[in-house]
């Protein structure tokens, strides 16, 4: 299991980079985004490898919507093969602790495992270190 981490400030410019492989991206909102950037950054998750996308924080249900849009228009809003659509899940109301333990327990894929993670932090700070060993230390019994 691979677990990457990466801090954005809303409005920092989107990465170019895709992940080379199928993973599950967690994304941790501290900070509020214009639609612009979050449907930007929505449409590079999309093309990233993700197959699982969870939110929490500010406006995650908007964020787990515009993943669901930009997976869309991948396809011009035809069919999405099964191997290719991304779940899409948003935890408001969970401890961000709850929700390390779903991305670990219950973010399955139909087309396999998904061992990998993205940490993908909206926030001011670098949390690398406290995200990371919170991950990781979490139990696989809640």
């Amino acid at each position: 299991m691979k677990v990457d981490y990466l801090r954005l400030k809303s409005g920092d410019p989107v990465p170019k980079d895709d992940f080379p492989q199928r993973h599950k991206t967690l994304l941790i909102i501290e900070d509020a985004a214009d639609m612009d950037w979050q449907h930007a950054l929505s449409s590079w998750i999309a093309r990233s490898g993700c197959l699982y996308f969870m939110a929490w924080g500010e406006g995650c249900s908007s964020w787990d919507d515009s993943v669901d849009i930009a997976n869309l228009e991948m396809y011009d809003f035809g069919d999405i093969p099964e191997e290719n659509q991304i779940m899409t899940t948003w935890h408001d109301d969970e401890p961000l602790e709850e929700v390390f333990w779903f991305a670990k327990n219950c973010a399955e894929h139909s087309s396999g495992a998904l061992e990998d993670i993205l940490l993908l932090h909206v926030g001011a700070e670098d949390r690398k270190a406290e995200f990371v060993k919170l991950y990781r230390d979490t139990e696989d019994d809640f």
